[in-house]
């Protein structure tokens, strides 16, 4: 779980330092701004003593008149149903869970139900068009209030540490990741899948395909999983090992 957090973490801070991305770090906690309705907007980082619900509150009181993002990624261990109960009383609410997941790298055979063809191919995006095409992809299955741009991607991708796959069909882009590597432990995100294109192998193909050829037999992989998509990742050998909890903060108006 340490591995799992630490690669989050990092990710963020990485990201953090991108030129339309504002960084803030304090002695409790650390912060990164998109420009406004785009991602991200988080708290991070944020260092618990004792009780935790009183910290975090002070923890959003604080990002709230600094202006700062209104929500913040906890370890969902700490927070018991008193400390929920305190949470909600000062409008504090959870509104997402992710289970985090890890796995060594391993050869894995192929998926015998995928949409395997000479149509399909996997690769590493490097053009400003696969990029483009990622950037969509992820905002179609992911973006609520808070979409990622094509700029952001476009300096990540020149980043050490970050990489950008796609498996497509055809020629079109049917799932897409990214990773960010760190300390022998590398973190898959922005796992997306084209809606029309679901439920039939081709999420299960990429990450084999980027577990297979990517990073060897060394290191671990780490991921966050919604709930929905914690059967698909045990399948690929991915492991529980707890929960990280998104806390939002209700704004004054």
């Amino acid at each position: 779980m340490i591995e799992n957090v630490h690669n989050l973490f990092g990710f963020y801070r990485e990201t953090g330092f991108c030129s339309s991305v504002s960084f803030t770090k304090t002695d409790r906690f650390s912060a990164i701004s998109g420009a406004k309705n785009s991602w991200p907007q988080l708290v991070f980082d944020i260092d618990f003593q004792e009780n935790t619900a009183q910290e975090l509150n002070q923890v959003l009181t604080q990002a709230v008149n600094r202006k700062l993002p209104v929500f913040a990624v906890c370890d969902a261990a700490l927070f018991g149903e008193k400390e929920l109960d305190y949470l909600r009383q000062n409008e504090i609410y959870p509104v997402k869970f992710w289970t985090l997941m890890h796995a060594f790298p391993q050869p894995l055979p192929q998926n015998p139900n995928g949409q395997q063809s000479e149509k399909t191919e996997f690769r590493k995006l490097y053009t400003d068009a696969e990029l483009e095409e990622f950037t969509a992809l992820v905002n179609a299955e992911f973006a609520q209030n808070a979409s990622l741009s094509v700029s952001l991607t476009k300096e990540l991708n020149v980043k050490d540490g970050v990489g950008f796959y796609g498996l497509f069909f055809d020629g079109k882009l049917t799932s897409g990741l990214q990773t960010f590597s760190e300390n022998q432990t590398t973190g898959l995100y922005f796992i997306a899948t084209d809606a029309a294109f679901r439920g039939r192998g081709f999420a299960t193909e990429l990450i084999r395909q980027v577990m297979n050829n990517s990073f060897g037999n060394s290191g671990e992989l780490v991921l966050q999983a919604v709930q929905k998509a914690v059967p698909l990742y045990r399948r690929l050998g991915f492991s529980e090992e707890g929960k990280l909890v998104i806390f939002w903060k209700k704004e004054k108006i």
